[in-house]
């Protein structure tokens, strides 16, 4: 009993003044323990279940997936391989779908390992796709706004036209070329 006490903060003490013997206090910190120690896993459930993808990359994504299962097999709640990869999944937005739809309707379950990679290796593709159209979108605007006077050079054109920009070496057909 005087271990017990002794090894004690203060904040413990106060659940233990008035106990009568290391079991009765034994029990107190164990019950006192244990709601604390339920309460974080709820807290930790939630957060997994409610837990979104949203603008995160898609690596820090499964690092706070990776680091909220690990709490929870901290207190004594592991899940296992397939709930987490359905955690993973439960989290993504519907640029993922093809993603989901393939990793839930193999034969054989996918390892978390599988769907990391699979997930990476899909949000590498979609940024490609992304800067793709981004740049097609970008030099589509360029094309529509700045006409004949544009910045572009079209290398070794049209003497005779010099300074007035792509647009005008590309589209002044035969004028000024002697023909």
């Amino acid at each position: 009993m005087s271990w017990l006490l002794s090894s004690s903060s203060e904040s413990i003490l106060v659940g233990t003044v008035g106990l009568e013997s290391s079991k009765v206090i034994w029990e107190a910190l164990n019950i006192a323990f244990a709601s604390q120690n339920g309460a974080k896993v709820m807290q930790h459930k939630l957060q997994l279940q409610t837990l979104k993808k949203g603008n995160m990359p898609m690596s820090e994504y499964l690092n706070k997936i990776k680091s909220l299962c690990d709490l929870l097999t901290s207190v004594g709640h592991g899940i296992d391989e397939s709930d987490q990869v359905l955690h993973v999944l439960s989290g993504l937005g519907a640029e993922y779908n093809h993603v989901i739809v393939s990793v839930t309707s193999r034969l054989e379950p996918c390892s978390l390992r599988e769907a990391h990679a699979i997930l990476l290796s899909y949000e590498n593709r979609l940024e490609l796709s992304d800067g793709i159209s981004t740049a097609g979108e970008i030099f589509s605007v360029n094309l529509t706004t700045q006409g004949p006077s544009s910045t572009f050079r079209r290398g070794g054109g049209n003497q005779n036209h010099r300074g007035r920009g792509f647009y005008a070496n590309q589209f002044q057909g035969n004028r000024g070329r002697g023909a």
